[in-house]
């Protein structure tokens, strides 16, 4: 994987794709005032809402497509089946269910920006920015669009125009601290340093958000971790990130492994993006070459 590949990641695990700024309420847009959903719908949209915010999604697929069945009209339906639709895997209905969101109020940015994101996972980047950009021409302060045109258009290395848009993201009147990984890529990528120290002081973020998970970060923290104190706070915040992995594993442990007889070496896997040309593998590797190879059989695993 590329540096330029790697912020694609970056983004659309950083970004998450935008389910309705609001399913209790469609959005007044153009001017005219939009229906209040009814009760039976409000149910079942918050009960879709849980089971994303669960991890039970093909249940969460089902009653967006109840919804959108009952309601044609419902882009907000739509948006969210579309991100439902893309956390199972399923592209090609989840573009359908973006487009059919822009179709229905083509004035809303969030279907414009989740169809960008469904746009960068299979590298069409020059339509994701266009999908983008439209985003930010609808709402100017339309936060995601920022944070996600920054990524796409600095994997393109585009860093000139990637630089107009973090400036602009960091005047957004959505605009949080905690944003602040993507344009800070690109800040250091044109070498405004300046730019960097605009968003405040990191440690006093990490402290001010206990609850937010920070570990896209964790390597821009390192650097800075310069005292005592600011390496103590960084393990700190690591120690909260592993609390929370350990806590989602141990609702959905993996199944005990038969304690069968053991014959012939140990099978030791590594897992890591990093395996590749990056420091993280080589550093790794003088450990890697250390293993009894007539007892150990190694494996090293990375996404492609």
């Amino acid at each position: 994987m590329s540096r330029e590949e790697e912020l694609v990641e970056d983004v659309l695990s950083f970004a998450k794709n935008d389910i309705a700024a609001s399913t209790m309420q469609r959005l007044g847009i153009e001017g005219k005032k939009v229906s209040i959903l009814q009760p039976g719908q409000t149910t079942l949209a918050k009960m879709a809402e849980e089971f994303m915010t669960n991890g039970d999604i093909a249940e969460a697929v089902d009653i967006y497509s109840k919804l959108v069945a009952e309601d044609p009209e419902g882009s907000e339906f739509y948006n969210d089946l579309g991100v439902a639709l893309s956390r199972l895997g399923q592209f090609g209905d989840a573009e359908e269910a973006f487009l059919k969101a822009i179709d229905v109020t083509p004035s809303w940015p969030a279907p414009h920006n989740n169809y960008g994101c469904e746009l960068m996972k299979f590298r069409h980047y020059d339509a994701a920015v266009t999908q983008f950009k439209k985003a930010i021409e609808l709402d100017s302060d339309y936060v995601p669009a920022y944070v996600n045109i920054c990524a796409v258009l600095g994997t393109q290395k585009r860093l000139d125009e990637a630089y107009v848009y973090a400036k602009g993201l960091v005047l957004r009147q959505g605009f949080e601290p905690v944003m602040f990984a993507l344009p800070q890529k690109v800040f250091l990528g044109q070498c405004d340093y300046d730019g960097v120290e605009e968003f405040g002081d990191i440690w006093e973020i990490i402290e001010a958000n206990p609850d937010r998970d920070m570990s896209l970060n964790f390597l821009e923290f390192l650097v800075r971790a310069d005292t005592p104190e600011r390496i103590g706070k960084l393990v700190s915040a690591h120690k909260r990130w592993g609390k929370k992995v350990a806590a989602h594993v141990g609702q959905d442990p993996l199944p005990k492994i038969s304690n069968t007889e053991r014959t012939g070496r140990i099978r030791l896997g590594f897992v890591s993006s990093d395996l590749r040309d990056h420091a993280v593998a080589k550093f790794v590797l003088p450990i890697i070459e250390q293993y009894d190879r007539d007892k150990i059989e190694i494996f090293c695993y990375a996404p492609i």
